[in-house]
């Protein structure tokens, strides 16, 4: 966990509120948000370097994939494609 201090009160308040655990990592990889019952945001380091207007629209745009609970659409739909790939009445016979 990272300190809060480097987000906005708004951001601070949707951290909490969403209970989001924010990890941040040396590795250079692009800011994601994954989890189904516990959301976390991974943010590499890089960030907090940024220009501060850069850096708030950078985490207020990882935090609407949490309020709009994308993670959780993405599971739900690679969950429905595992299922459905295969049905066994519609295969065509070689």
């Amino acid at each position: 966990m990272t300190d809060l201090k480097a987000f906005t009160q708004a951001q601070q308040k949707t951290i909490a509120t969403t209970k989001t655990r924010i990890l941040v990592t040396d590795e250079s990889v692009s800011p994601f948000v994954f989890g189904f019952f516990q959301v976390t945001m991974l943010l590499p380091q890089s960030v907090f370097t940024m220009p501060v207007a850069q850096q708030r629209l950078l985490i207020d745009h990882e935090l609407m994939h949490i309020k709009r609970q994308d993670p959780k659409a993405v599971i739900l739909w690679r969950f429905c494609a595992c299922l459905f790939c295969f049905n066994p009445f519609f295969t065509t016979q070689l």
